[in-house]
């Protein structure tokens, strides 16, 4: 797929797309939408536009308001997306994601708790909750986790000590500082 202006970046997974434009070039969007939609009738596809969604990426740290463009005519302007399957906010905050994926690990952990208390061997417990809950900690993590505060951290790091409290996972310090 050739591109109207240069400046712009097609990501594509399977059937997900993600057209990035800079702040700078914001007015081509209608005409890259228009481009990508010209695209997939070309190639026998369809856009669905009920689940195309646009979403103005800003500093996080910046403190006065960011002239956004006008939405585009049938997209729902959004203040977070799910990436390949991680939330990330206009603010290039990875925070929801992280609440998300603990509240998630939670809910597994408590159904660890539950078989645990039906007499579930040990060895069994750890086998679960390595490939339950440490690989939806995992994730994605070199991506997102740069992005990450202090705070996430911590709760991150919390859950781990948790985990190795009720015997599922044995961790020394150099594992929590060294984490993705």
């Amino acid at each position: 797929m050739h591109f109207s202006w240069f400046v712009c970046l097609l990501c594509k997974y399977e059937d997900d797309t993600y057209l990035i434009i800079p702040a700078y070039n914001c007015d081509s969007r209608c005409a890259e939408f228009d481009h990508i939609d010209t695209w997939a009738r070309r190639n026998n596809l369809r856009l669905n536009r009920a689940k195309c969604a646009e979403i103005v990426f800003t500093e996080r740290r910046r403190r006065r308001p960011v002239n956004a463009p006008p939405c585009l005519p049938d997209l729902v302007h959004v203040s977070s997306i799910k990436i390949l399957g991680v939330t990330i906010t206009s603010k290039l905050s990875v925070s929801d994601h992280g609440n998300s994926v603990m509240s998630s690990c939670a809910q597994s952990m408590h159904a660890l708790r539950t078989l645990r208390s039906h007499g579930i061997d040990t060895e069994l417990l750890q086998t679960v909750y390595r490939t339950v809950i440490i690989a939806k900690l995992l994730y994605a993590s070199c991506a997102w986790w740069g992005s990450t505060t202090a705070s996430d951290r911590q709760r991150l790091e919390a859950s781990l000590r948790r985990a190795q409290r009720c015997d599922y996972i044995q961790l020394t310090n150099q594992h929590l500082h060294n984490s993705p």
